[in-house]
């Protein structure tokens, strides 16, 4: 059995000989369908059929980093980063963090550097928790410590990597996802129109922060397997919108949190959710509607996010 893309192509690039759980070429150059795709077709009544099973969780040290791994995807992994920068403007990591729960189905952490606080004028805690099969669910806190006002507008990263998921990988763009709205999902080659930087990036903001002359986008990104079997997906509320890189070493995609204006001394929380499932784009944007709702003009949005 053969994955096919939307235009009923066969997806037949992307396979390697060395990924345990990927597709492998035989003697008749035909895929061998790997385990974590036959156990599609097992029949288990207690089984969700659409989701993967076996989340584990492990902070990374020094660093708000948070290594996801999965019994079915033997020897790869994702990153977590949350975030990736602390402040967008300066680009600042956040390092020297404490780990109260490092390891198991779910990890807290908090930003331990007081000198770097307090230079910065904010501090940062969060955590992760595995919900059940295909869902992580992920909280941040900042919090102003300066002496001026954090501006609406301004934003963090999250950022969710797919560099050691080789079935993740996607230097094209034409299987990484957004949610244009008026339109629906749209890959980043499209919206890029085939042409790209260097650095291989790109970003969109949601309603409330889009160029009135731009198009806006949803808060949800998502990328598709090489296999076509699965989807990966993330998504952070308030956002203010999403980005990705390209680039093999990273393969990531980013689902940005919005703080809102802060006043010296206030704090913002953003929650989020990280999808993994047996399906295409279309099942993760039904998990994410479910979830939170969608920002999109004429859609109406969800209150009930939960809390981690």
């Amino acid at each position: 059995m053969v994955a096919m893309d939307r235009a009923g192509r066969p997806i037949l690039k992307g396979f390697s000989n060395d990924l345990r759980e990927g597709f492998e070429a035989v003697s008749i150059g035909l895929p061998r369908i790997p385990a974590s795709v036959a156990k599609m077709f097992m029949l288990d009544e207690e089984r969700d059929c659409m989701a993967v099973e076996g989340f584990s969780l492990k902070g990374r040290e020094d660093y708000s980093d948070i290594l996801i791994e999965h019994s079915d995807w033997s020897g790869m992994s994702w990153r977590l980063m949350i975030p990736e920068y602390g402040w967008v403007s300066k680009a600042e990591r956040s390092r020297k963090v404490e780990w109260p729960q490092r390891t198991g189905r779910r990890v807290s952490w908090r930003w331990a550097d007081e000198e770097a606080k307090r230079e910065a004028g904010n501090e940062l805690w969060g955590n992760a928790a595995v919900l059940g099969p295909g869902e992580i669910e992920y909280s941040l806190t900042f919090r102003n410590i300066g002496a001026s006002k954090w501006g609406a507008g301004q934003s963090s990263l999250i950022c969710l990597i797919s560099g050691e998921v080789p079935l993740f990988h996607d230097c094209e763009g034409q299987r990484t996802f957004v949610w244009r709205c008026g339109e629906g999902f749209v890959d980043i080659d499209t919206v890029q129109g085939g042409v790209w930087a260097p650095h291989r990036m790109w970003g969109g903001r949601v309603p409330a922060f889009a160029s009135p002359q731009g198009p806006a986008f949803e808060r949800l990104m998502v990328k598709e397997s090489t296999d076509g079997y699965h989807a990966l997906g993330i998504a952070t509320e308030p956002a203010i919108g999403v980005s990705c890189n390209h680039q093999p070493r990273m393969s990531c995609i980013h689902s940005n949190p919005l703080w809102g204006s802060l006043a010296p001394g206030e704090e913002g929380t953003v929650r989020g959710k990280i999808y993994l499932l047996r399906g295409r784009a279309e099942d993760v944007f039904a998990r994410y509607r479910r979830d939170f709702g969608l920002v999109c003009p004429g859609q109406r949005r969800s209150r009930d996010v939960r809390v981690v």
